[in-house]
């Protein structure tokens, strides 16, 4: 009988197939978690190689590790339902917004998973631009809308620039016009010395 072809792990930071010898870093920091899960860990005889096989989370070999073209995760500080993150490398996703292309850079998802405690199985559905436009724009419809709270005539002149500056970039040509009127009128009513000299 023809024996089939014997599975290896699949490092996904730089897709090589590799024996357990080649991955001892990762196999180290399984077996630790496990020791945690299982309390009755010895008696399990769980084969750690073979968990990496066709497995859905990060880790890395060893090369790719003293390479530095992963770096080391820290399970213990994450967020995860089954299996941690071992390691960290950078993946190529495509914005929902713009389109392109952008990497999610392993030392951006160290900081996500670990320091943010954002679930693992999240990742960026947008491109670091977009990302700071999107955040720019909550921002500004934030600020936006504290100000327009007020009554009209309650409304400061800084208060004033600050709407026509965010509807300059919003390129709502006629609410600029409109509160452009505003601010002109209220400066021409804090000060009698312009409107005195717009008259003449």
């Amino acid at each position: 009988m023809k024996k089939g072809k014997r599975k290896y792990a699949k490092c996904p930071s730089c897709k090589a197939e590799v024996h357990k010898t080649e991955m001892k870093m990762a196999i180290s920091e399984m077996e630790k978690v496990d020791k945690i899960q299982y309390n009755h860990y010895k008696d399990l005889k769980i084969d750690t190689y073979n968990s990496f096989i066709d497995s859905n989370f990060d880790w890395a070999c060893d090369i790719c590790l003293e390479d530095k073209k992963a770096i080391k995760a820290n399970p213990s500080l994450q967020n995860y339902s089954w299996n941690p993150n071992y390691a960290y490398y950078d993946s190529q996703l495509k914005c929902r917004n713009c389109n392109s292309d952008f990497i999610f850079a392993k030392k951006e998802k160290k900081y996500w998973f670990e320091s943010l405690k954002f679930w693992i199985d999240s990742v960026p559905v947008h491109c670091i631009i977009c990302r700071k436009k999107i955040r720019q724009l909550k921002l500004e419809n934030t600020m936006l809308s504290d100000i327009l709270k007020k009554d009209e005539t309650d409304i400061s002149s800084d208060e004033l620039n600050k709407i026509i500056e965010i509807y300059t970039n919003w390129e709502k040509e006629e609410r600029v016009k409109y509160y452009q009127a505003i601010l002109k009128k209220k400066n021409s009513s804090l000060n009698p010395w312009v409107k005195t000299e717009i008259q003449i």
